[in-house]
Parts: C-alpha cells; sequence; structure tokens
C-alpha cells in the first residue's frame, strides 16, 4: 500500500510536472513581448522628443497640465511608460516624488539625462515592465501614464498591476488616444506616422469605452472622464482603486 506521505509527495510531484511547462511557457511569451516592445522604443529613442514636438506639442502641453493638476504635494507618483521623462518631469515639481519606469533602455538614459539637466531632487528613471512592476504593494498614492495603454499588448494587465502598488483610495491616471473613436481622417494621419517612422509591435484602436471597461474590469471607479482633445479623440480618465 502506498502510504499518505508517499501519496502526497506522488501529487505534489505530477503536479509540478504538470505546472512547469505552463510557467515556462508564460515566462518565454512574456520574454519575447519584451523583445519586440523594446526593439521599436529603442530604435525611436533618439528621434522620440523632437517627433512629439513638431506634431503634437499642442496636445502635450495640455496633457502636462492636466497631470500637474491632478497630483499633490504629498503624493508619490509612479509613470508607467515614461519614456524620454517628459511628463514625469513636468510633474515633480508638484508632487513629493516621481518615479518613471519604462521597459526600453535608452528611453531611460535619455530620461535621465534630462533629469540632471533639469537639476530635480524628487524623481527617479529605472527600466522596469509595466506587467511586473519591482515596487511593494501600496507604496504609490497615484498611477499615471500617457500616450502608453494603446501601445500594450495586454493594457488590461498594466491597470491590474499599477492597482497592486498604489495605496487603498489611490488613483490610476491615464491620457490614452482612443483612434476606435476617431475620424477615417485621424487614421489616415495615423498611417502616415506609421510609414515616418514605424509601427509599434502591438497597437490597439480603443473607444473610449472600450477603456473604460478595462479601468472597471480592474476594479477602479471612475471619477472623471473626460475628451480632452477632439481629433484625435484623446480620453483623460482619473480612476480611484476601491479597498
Amino acid at each position: 500500500m502506498i502510504k499518505s506521505a508517499d501519496r502526497l509527495a506522488l501529487a505534489f510531484k505530477v503536479s509540478i510536472n504538470m505546472v512547469m511547462p505552463v510557467l515556462l511557457h508564460m515566462n518565454s511569451v512574456d520574454v519575447k513581448r519584451k523583445k519586440n516592445e523594446r526593439k521599436f522604443w529603442n530604435r525611436i529613442s533618439r528621434i522620440y522628443d523632437s517627433w512629439i514636438k513638431k506634431a503634437f506639442e499642442d496636445q502635450y502641453a495640455e496633457f502636462r497640465l492636466k497631470f500637474s493638476s491632478s497630483v499633490q504635494s504629498t503624493d508619490t507618483v509612479l509613470e508607467l511608460g515614461t519614456g524620454t521623462g517628459d511628463i514625469a518631469l513636468h510633474i515633480a515639481p508638484h508632487c513629493k516624488e516621481v518615479v518613471g519606469i519604462d521597459l526600453a533602455p535608452e528611453m531611460i538614459a535619455i530620461a535621465n539625462g534630462k533629469r540632471s539637466a533639469w537639476n530635480l531632487e524628487n524623481i527617479s528613471f529605472q527600466v522596469g515592465d509595466a506587467y511586473n512592476l519591482p515596487f511593494d504593494e501600496f507604496s504609490f498614492d497615484k498611477v499615471i501614464c500617457c500616450n502608453v495603454l494603446q501601445t500594450m499588448k495586454d493594457p488590461l494587465r498594466a491597470i491590474t498591476e499599477g492597482r497592486k502598488v498604489l495605496k487603498d483610495g489611490g488613483e490610476f491616471i491615464s491620457i490614452t488616444y482612443c483612434f476606435g473613436d476617431s475620424s477615417f481622417w485621424e487614421l489616415l494621419k495615423l498611417i502616415k506616422w506609421v510609414i515616418l517612422y514605424g509601427k509599434p509591435r502591438y497597437w490597439i484602436n480603443f473607444t473610449r469605452n472600450d477603456l473604460i471597461a478595462n479601468f472597471k474590469r480592474a476594479d477602479f471607479e471612475i471619477l472623471e472622464d473626460e475628451d480632452i482633445w477632439k481629433t484625435p479623440v484623446v480620453l483623460f480618465l482619473r480612476c480611484k482603486k476601491r479597498g
């Protein structure tokens, strides 16, 4: 007869043999996803700021104001997909501390160069994955992202991960292009930028309802939703972590 301890050991061994291939596959998929994302963003890192300034400066001026007015002087803020650090640098004077993460090392190198030039002591940048945040739970008062969610393979995963590191009652604030609600002519403009600069490996033509639904699935309360730009549609969302 097989003893109870032996049965438990056998069951454990069978479980491990079943689970390990799944975990290894998931890790392989994640490695491939990160490689795909880094390739594009590293490639355009040197021209990213000039591209934004040339084509989207009026929009980004509005984005900076919106984020700056949404944080408090006592807030510790995490920015997902910080890129070259533009938004993080502009909100730093308005809050206690800002941490910006991005998957692309070359983007972070530029952000760190700007940080030195701006001489700000309450901001830091690091390479990091929005799907696997290297921070403890309940670490931040606000999580923000700008022009990021539509470029992700799985934005809900990033939203859920952001929720984990927010304090109870903390806010996730996003500004996202919603080309699913934009006109045909705006889609043509988007194609022009793809021809000039290439296409991110992942892209979602969100509608505003799609995006709001993602935050609700992650158990956020929608405090504010506003189309802060019309052509194309850009949605500002301020969402509260239920806790």
